[in-house]
């Protein structure tokens, strides 16, 4: 045990450290004194004086913005129009119910109070800025009140009287505009509080319309009239022309109500008649000039389209209308479908199969009498009857163009064709459905049936004569003078037609698609199963994915693709060949595009569909993991391949040495390059040999190529002659350059011959020049009587054995014989 003593120094220490940590501890606890404030820097009277300067003149442009009252009377007279036109959709809701219309109807009630909608949104957008403006001026004043006030508050002695004055003056007119802001601000937001209250009415609008259209497709499969045969009565002449006239009465009114409430259509529409018009004109000009139209096909069918260049034009324009009014009336879109009977029947019978042009005035007809019977009074026996004739010729009509044998079959078996087929023959037991369901009583069934096989068909027709209109358009505009100054267009001219047409032909089968669900009812429905099914959503731990999510990530990357081939494609062919770049510039850059593009594209179908990078953290992890062991040697070629585009140790079109690898050098991608060897092989290199590994490139930076030619002559051969000889041979040879001058060495001496080498440059086909060049010395030298030795050997023979030295005596004995 330790002495006591001896521990006293470590007990001192350890009190002393005791001591000093409880008074560090005491000090850091103690109330430290509050800091000292800096007094506020001295306002002098040239700051009151320009802040009341710049404060006048905030003042008179706040003032200006509130004179300025023209913002102010187009909202207003806006939102009157908005109040005036609501009280009349309210009138017509009161005396017309949702539920007791007829699915035509219910269409354009909608469409009229989603427009309704749209000039409310219209309107609130900038109230929403007028009101924002003025609330930031409003803040922006009192601030500087507040702020010239406490200035100007100050006792001061030495402030003038005038500037004293001025203050006051500015700080009265500063409290009027105020008052004026809060005035016009309070204006503001009562009137977006009637916007709102609209807004809200026409939402609930929305939702019983949409019910009534709801519960009308639920009931299409209950009668709701007495069958056909215990109903038959014929009404007088009389009212079927009374029945006629007030429906051309009420779709008159509503077409004029239409135009007069949206004139700017239809001077859009005029416009764009004229410039098809024009354009069409110009173009069937061109289109006798392009070329031959009897060896060319698609120039026959171009020119024999635009030989009718108002008919064309008239389609064109009707086939605008939806996108320029897409909340026009039925009636509208009615009528548009009638007038384009005339420019279809101009020039589609010339164009169809003969045996198909007497289907095609036969399915004019059922329409035109089809759209006719829209005009009787709803549920009455005399348009119920004309519906089951149209349906019943319709039936008969479809039926003999599809029998074996028949008109359809003469036609060409094309894709589209088969396709049309197809939907023929699905249309035959949908009309049948349709008669016995107007036998039956189910009327309403029996009209969607109707109609939609016959808008569907005449639609058909009418897409099918709009997409030889713009293949026929597309066609010669490739040949005109201004596309064949592109060079993408002089050299692929063909290749674009065929994908225009491709891309016309799949736009307008899903415009018919939609266009079919629409008129039939289902597209609201089918649109909200279908986004029912793809907002569904799997996910693993925070990762979550959904079918909407995958069908656009898809459809991204494929666009991706497709714009970055494009934009590659029109770089390589037309705009890169225009600049004077430096050989591999060209490429380098046409490269980064393509690959920039795809990776913009990818990263846009990442977050287009819904998936941030942050989630993709446990994937890239084991990503990494992957290629820091398996996926070495691709990372390895995708950074050698970068390295080869930016440093460009080789260029397409290099002739290269790689290993035992000789070729030219036909692509360098991300990943591997295109060697074609002289053989005519194609070899993928990876691009790591290109850059870990010695490449001979023969033509970096020029395509100089020097040619050595060994030659042997006999000993006592004088060596200027053959020196002369080998310079002269070089000389007549095309393709061998002058600069370098070819030169004739005297190389050595050789085992049997006095060896010679003859050295020139050629920037062309070198194993040719070569073979040529050889020719020529061989003649050369046998010209001048100069030998080429070939190799000879003496054979000594030591010992023979007897019986082989005297066949060998023999055989010498009788070459000796005279």
């Amino acid at each position: 045990m330790q002495p006591i003593a001896s521990r006293r120094p470590a007990t001192r220490l350890a009190a002393w450290a005791l001591l000093l940590v409880a008074g560090s501890l005491a000090v850091a606890q103690a109330p430290q004194p509050p800091e000292t404030a800096e007094p506020p820097a001295p306002v002098t009277i040239a700051d009151i004086a320009r802040e009341a300067d710049q404060g006048s003149t905030r003042l008179s442009e706040i003032r200006g913005n509130l004179d300025n009252t023209r913002v102010a009377e187009v909202i207003a007279a806006q939102v009157e129009s908005l109040t005036a036109s609501g009280q009349d959709l309210e009138l017509d809701l009161e005396s017309r119910p949702p539920e007791r219309m007829d699915p035509r109807d219910l269409d354009d009630l909608r469409k009229a109070w989603i427009g309704q909608k749209s000039r409310i949104e219209a309107t609130s957008a900038p109230l929403r800025k007028r009101a924002e403006d003025l609330s930031n001026d409003q803040v922006e004043v009192r601030a500087w009140v507040k702020r010239l006030e406490e200035m100007a508050a100050r006792p001061r002695e030495d402030l003038p009287a005038p500037l004293r004055e001025r203050l006051k003056a500015i700080l009265s007119q500063a409290s009027e505009i105020d008052g004026e802001l809060a005035s016009r601000l309070a204006a503001i937001l009562t009137t977006q509080e009637r916007l709102t209250a609209m807004n809200e009415r026409v939402a609930v609008t929305l939702q019983v319309i949409e019910a009534a259209r709801r519960q009308a497709r639920q009931q299409l499969l209950v009668p709701e009239l007495p069958p056909l045969w215990s109903a038959l009565r014929s009404p007088p002449i009389e009212t079927l022309i009374e029945q006629i006239r007030q429906s051309w009465t009420e779709d008159g009114s509503t077409l004029a109500r239409f135009v007069g409430a949206n004139p700017r259509h239809f001077v859009l529409q005029l416009t764009l008649l004229a410039v098809f018009a024009l354009l069409t004109v110009y173009l069937h000009r061109r289109s006798s000039i392009a070329g031959d139209a009897a060896a060319d096909e698609s120039l026959r069918v171009a020119a024999l389209v635009l030989s009718r260049p108002l008919s064309a034009a008239l389609l064109l324009t009707l086939a605008m209308t939806r996108l320029i009014s897409p909340e026009a009336p039925s009636v509208v879109f009615e009528f548009n479908r009638l007038v384009a009977i005339v420019p279809l029947l101009r020039f589609l019978p010339a164009l169809v199969h003969r045996s198909m042009r007497r289907p095609l005035y036969v399915l004019t007809v059922l329409y035109a009498a089809d759209q006719a019977r829209d005009l009787m009074v709803e549920a009455s026996m005399l348009r119920r009857v004309a519906l089951l004739l149209v349906g019943a010729f319709a039936l008969a009509g479809l039926m003999w163009l599809l029998r074996a044998g028949g008109p359809a079959h003469r036609v060409s078996a094309s894709l589209w064709w088969r396709a049309s087929l197809l939907g023929g023959k699905v249309a035959m037991p949908l009309l049948a459905g349709a008669l016995v369901a107007n036998v039956l009583g189910a009327v309403r069934l029996a009209e969607v049936l109707t109609e939609t096989t016959l808008n569907s068909a005449y639609l058909g027709m009418g897409l099918f004569g709009l997409v030889l209109l713009v293949d026929g358009m597309t066609t010669v505009a490739l040949r005109t003078r201004a596309a064949l100054a592109l060079n993408v267009v002089r050299h692929h001219a063909g290749l674009l037609g065929a994908h225009a047409s491709r891309a016309v032909r799949v736009l307008a089968v899903a415009l018919w698609a939609y266009a079919v669900l629409r008129m039939s009812g289902f597209l609201t429905p089918v649109m909200e199963a279908l986004g029912a099914v793809l907002v569904r959503e799997w996910g693993y731990g925070a990762l979550r994915v959904s079918l909407g999510g995958v069908v656009v990530f898809v459809i991204a990357v494929w666009a991706a693709l497709q714009i970055s081939r494009f934009v590659r494609f029109v770089l390589d062919e037309d705009v890169l060949r225009r600049l004077d770049l430096p050989r591999g510039v060209p490429q380098a850059v046409s490269m980064l595009a393509y690959y920039g593009l795809v990776a913009v594209g990818f990263i846009v179908a990442l977050a287009g569909a819904g998936i941030q990078l942050t989630q993709l953290t446990l994937l890239i992890s084991a990503l990494g993991v992957g290629i820091g062991f398996g996926l070495q040697n691709i990372v390895n070629n995708f950074v050698s391949g970068l390295i080869l585009i930016f440093e460009r140790p080789i260029k397409i079109g290099d002739v290269v040495e790689v290993g035992t690898l000789t070729g030219e050098v036909q692509n360098i991608g991300i990943r591997a390059s295109v060697v074609k060897t002289f053989s005519g092989s194609e070899v993928i290199v990876p691009n790591g040999n290109l850059v870990s590994s010695t490449v001979v490139n023969w033509t970096r930076s020029d395509r100089k190529r020097r040619v050595d030619v060994p030659v042997g002559v006999a000993y006592g051969t004088d060596p200027r002659r053959v020196l002369e000889i080998l310079l002269e041979a070089a000389r007549k040879q095309e393709g061998i350059l002058a600069t370098p001058e070819p030169q004739a060495l005297f190389s050595g001496f050789g085992v049997n011959s006095l060896d010679f080498e003859l050295r020139f440059w050629t920037t062309e086909n070198w194993p040719g020049i070569k073979s040529a060049v050889h020719v020529e010395i061989n003649d050369a030298l046998a010209k001048a009587e100069i030998e080429i030795p070939f190799p000879q050997h003496d054979l000594h023979l030591r010992s023979v054995d007897r019986q082989a030295g005297r066949a060998l005596a023999a055989l010498d004995g009788k070459h000796e014989k005279p």
